[in-house]
């Protein structure tokens, strides 16, 4: 992918944080309201070892479910 296209991660997290996006410190571990496990926790436990190279976002709203986005830590 050409640099040209490409959003620094530093400036991607200050967008999200300045739109209401809150960082979450590790997946979440409860269940929902339907008794599902969120997207994020189901995709950090699917990774075999190794060390957790992503971070977790989330914006929640009055009436609305939580929404996750899971944002890497590093461009490779």
């Amino acid at each position: 992918m050409s640099d040209e296209f490409t959003v620094p991660l530093p400036l991607l997290r200050r967008y999200l944080m300045f739109h209401g996006w809150q960082p979450a410190k590790q997946a979440v571990s409860t269940l929902d309201a339907f008794g599902a496990k969120s997207f994020a926790n189901a995709f950090f436990q699917g990774r075999s070892g190794g060390q957790r190279n992503v971070d977790l976002y989330v914006l929640s709203g009055p009436g609305l479910n939580d929404v996750e986005l899971v944002v890497p830590q590093t461009v490779a």
